[in-house]
């Protein structure tokens, strides 16, 4: 007989062999385990999920704040109008585009930030300064309803631009 066999027949204090005590708290852990698992997955999966939704919504935000800057940087380059500007938002949206609303306009302004007409100056004889803005904006609908935040989100995005 090995030496492994003689110590696991013998019977400890409590009348039970080593390998009968040792097999009660193996289950014992095991069963543990199996509770602290169903306590905690829900909650890890929650956080999950709203990690998922918001690292999405920020996707997003960036994806629209980019067609916004491409936009800006084709009126810049072509001095282009606002219908052709916010094609070139749509464009660069790609397949977002159908759900996402642009709207470019390009006005005249003074110096200090009041309006002013294109075609006159502003005080001191100072030229205004031609401006293109383009707002956008798009809903998110996030993958489950969270408590507090409306669904679908409206993202934003708003730029402007100095054309001359």
């Amino acid at each position: 007989m090995t030496q492994r066999s003689k110590r696991s027949t013998r019977a400890g204090p409590s009348g039970l062999s080593n390998d009968a005590r040792t097999g009660a708290r193996r289950g014992t852990r095991a069963g543990n385990a199996a509770v602290e698992t169903a306590l905690l997955a829900p909650v890890i999966l929650f956080l999950l999920a709203g990690i998922v939704d918001y690292g999405g919504a920020v996707r997003e935000r960036m994806a629209l704040t980019s067609a916004v800057r491409s936009g800006l940087q084709y009126a810049l380059d072509t001095g282009a109008g606002p219908a052709a500007v916010e094609l070139a938002v749509q464009g660069a949206l790609m397949e977002e585009a159908e759900s996402t609303t642009v709207a470019a306009t390009r006005f005249c302004e003074c110096p200090d930030g009041d309006d002013a007409d294109c075609r006159d100056r502003c005080e001191d004889s100072v030229p205004p300064y031609d401006i293109m803005q383009i707002d956008a904006r798009r809903d998110y609908t996030p993958l489950m309803p969270w408590p507090g935040i409306d669904s679908p989100m409206t993202l934003e995005a708003s730029a402007r631009v100095r054309i001359q």
